[in-house]
């Protein structure tokens, strides 16, 4: 399994975890409970009921307060109600108890409106509220009894109840927070440099108290799996309570939605996946519509009657489900060699190495693994899944930080900037592209027919381990995990920061990775200039060649004088020769890729003449061979001799003198006439002692 697969895995196993541990750690049975408020009410409660006919299991002890009843404790202020927060703290952690207390309480203090920045609260995790009540403190009001400590209560939100004891004894789940876990500040509206703790739009923070709440939802089952729980949003209730030392001074309540943790990670995570899927999909099929075979292996061209658009393939029987899901696994392409190879470039790869292999969806032109696409895939799904799970928490799309706008635009600035580099310095010019084409040194497509995107290509450069590259990927992991864990803690990115020096490292290794390409060795520029002299060498072979057909006589006159158009265009042609084997070898080092054997017959791409190669006509295998040989432009009068001077001929060859003892008759017999070709220096001598030439010649028998 790939990157993104582990890594959306490794985010939900981590997530269902922690949540998981949380609920185990602070859940307690409802039965427990329910007795309690049996107990503590006078009533059976539901719990009770259905174990009537076991024997009664003894009651917890409750302290023995009347703070439902609104009634007095002993020592209390005659002006309080009996809800300290000392009684308060006793009780609080029984929800029946506390549902009871806040439905006593209602009718007794002080109604608040409360209020919360976000249209969600989690399960898990923390959320504020804003109490519409003037916030009271020790430092500037002296004396216990002036500061107020705060309880909440939250209740399932389903039922059509009112009350809180039955909407606890209804729902599916509860929590009770004691002061312990609340933290009340004072309300401001702050500056745009310095925000203050003020959540609601223009909303004026005098006389309102901040309260900074963790949620740890219990829900009716001890240990309730995913599918046990209710949907992704549950609608709940949240009482919050004020007290003092003389007792209860506010209540409050607020409607909202409760969402369920689980839920909002395996969603996000589920489309995250989605998006990977969808994206992985549309490039196959953009990669199908590049390729120039079809997986019969035949060359796609202009369509025939039964057959797909562009395809010259004859059309074939509908298979089944089964048989086209088994199809997509295979590239039936790699069957095939079109004379360079397998075709098993990124083009031709199935559509489940696209979704599993994230280094073939993010590869680039060439058909390679690209580190700086792979870096924007790997941003791009980890900041889009953290904002679908912080919307499903909130119900609020969360704002993006400085920092993370600047990681998207540092991947972004480093990918078109590789880019360039790229372009300036590891790529073929068109025409030369076409050359290679043409002359069958590349397949049709280019190399991303036969490139095939790979892991190691992201690490790697001209087959050597890129530190740069390295780097640039390991602190992005770095950051991204950051991002995950952030995100799904706090429910918010506007505030996430990466320190300086490490987002100063992450953004010199683009740089670095960048400068890199560019002062990389020029490789593929050097061949690009090579190329380039090659075919500035085959153009004007061709010039030559045609002149020489042109106004030479045939392969077997030999010219006393050397021709200079014909000189040149041998020159040019051995000059042609060599450079085209100096940039095959650049080519196949380069490029990693060899030339194929079929490149040979297009080296020139178009006939030399035989009278520039020299060559004379053709022989049969086993057959007779004769050629005469005319001497012309002879310096004197006289008679002239012929011998062979070297190289290889075959087996009884002879060359004698003609009637007119200036012109001479190469021959051998049938069964000297084997097939090979035959490369030997014939020698001239005239009348006078200094009067010699030697020509090359080429004989093939064929």
């Amino acid at each position: 399994m790939k990157a993104p697969i582990l890594a959306a895995i490794w985010m939900l196993c981590f997530l269902f975890t922690r949540s998981w541990a949380e609920s185990t750690a602070t859940q307690a049975p409802v039965e427990a409970a329910s007795s309690a408020a049996a107990v503590a009410n006078g009533t059976p409660s539901a719990a009770a009921s259905d174990t009537a006919h076991a024997p009664a299991a003894p009651a917890p002890d409750f302290p023995d307060i009347s703070c439902a009843a609104a009634r007095p404790l002993a020592g209390a202020s005659s002006a309080g109600n009996g809800c300290s927060s000392a009684v308060l703290n006793q009780a609080w952690l029984d929800p029946v108890r506390a549902s009871a207390i806040v439905d006593a309480l209602v009718a007794k203090v002080d109604h608040v409106r409360i209020a919360t920045p976000n249209n969600f609260i989690p399960s898990r995790g923390p959320f504020s509220l804003l109490v519409f009540s003037p916030y009271v403190d020790k430092q500037s009001n002296p004396g216990a009894a002036n500061s107020l400590n705060y309880f909440a209560l939250i209740v399932d939100g389903e039922s059509p109840a009112d009350d809180a004891a039955s909407l606890l004894a209804e729902g599916q789940f509860s929590q009770t927070m004691s002061p312990v876990s609340i933290w009340p500040e004072r309300a401001t509206r702050g500056t745009a440099a310095a925000p203050g703790t003020d959540f609601k739009s223009n909303e004026a923070p005098d006389g309102k108290t901040l309260l900074h709440l963790d949620s740890n939802i219990e829900w009716t089952n001890s240990h309730p799996s995913l599918w046990q729980h209710p949907w992704l949003w549950q609608r709940a209730r949240v009482y919050v309570i004020g007290a003092d030392d003389s007792g209860a001074r506010i209540v409050g309540s607020i409607e909202t939605v409760v969402a369920d943790d689980r839920w909002a990670a395996a969603l996000s995570i589920l489309a995250c996946l989605v998006a990977y899927i969808i994206a992985a999909i549309a490039t196959y099929n953009v990669h199908q519509t590049q390729r120039m075979f079809d997986d019969n292996g035949n060359k796609i061209g202009p369509s025939i009657p039964g057959t797909a658009p562009g395809l010259a393939s004859v059309a074939t029987p509908r298979k089944s489900l089964w048989a086209r899901l088994i199809a997509t696994g295979q590239n039936r392409a790699a069957a095939y060699d079109n004379g360079h190879g397998p075709l098993i470039g990124t083009n031709y790869q199935t559509v489940w190495a696209h979704i599993f292999n994230p280094v073939v969806l993010s590869a680039g032109p060439n058909g390679l693994g690209s580190a700086t696409n792979l870096q924007i895939l790997f941003f791009s799904l980890i900041v889009f899944g953290v904002v679908a799970y912080i919307w499903m928490m909130t119900g609020h799309l969360t704002g993006l930080s400085t920092t993370i706008v600047l990681l998207m635009g540092i991947s972004g600035i480093g990918a078109t900037a590789s880019a360039g580099a790229d372009l300036a310095n590891n790529r073929l010019s068109f025409d030369n592209w076409a050359w290679l084409i043409n002359r069958d040194w590349l397949p049709p497509g280019g190399v991303s027919e036969v490139n095939s995107a790979k892991w190691k290509d992201v690490f790697t450069t001209n087959g050597s381990f890129d530190v740069y590259r390295f780097q640039m990927i390991s602190f992005s992991a770095v950051v991204g995990a950051s991002i995950i864990g952030v995100g799904t803690q706090v429910d918010d990115l506007t505030s996430f920061e990466v320190p300086e020096a490490l987002l100063g490292i992450l953004g010199l290794s683009q740089v670095v990775y960048v400068a890199g390409k560019l002062v990389a060795p020029p490789s593929i520029s050097d061949l690009d200039g090579q190329i380039t002299k090659l075919q500035g060498c085959e153009k004007a072979l061709r010039e030559l060649n045609d002149t020489a057909n042109s106004t030479l006589a045939g392969s077997n006159v030999v010219s006393w004088t050397v021709d200079k158009t014909l000189a040149e265009a041998q020159k040019t042609y051995a000059d042609y020769l060599e450079i085209w084997e100096l940039t095959k070898t650049m080519f196949q080092t380069t490029l990693g890729r060899l030339v194929p054997e079929t490149a040979k017959s297009k080296r020139p791409p178009f006939v030399i003449s035989d009278v520039v190669l020299s060559k004379l006509r053709d022989g049969k295998a086993n057959t007779a061979y004769t050629q005469t040989l005319i001497l012309a432009g002879m310096p004197s009068s006289g008679a002239y001799t012929w011998s062979i001077d070297g190289g290889t001929t075959p087996n009884g060859t002879t060359i004698a003198a003609a009637g007119n003892n200036v012109d001479a008759i190469l021959s051998f017999a049938a069964a000297d006439a084997l097939r090979d070709e035959y490369r030997f220096t014939l020698r001239v001598r005239g009348p006078a002692a200094d009067q010699t030439i030697t020509r090359d010649f080429l004989l093939r028998i064929l």
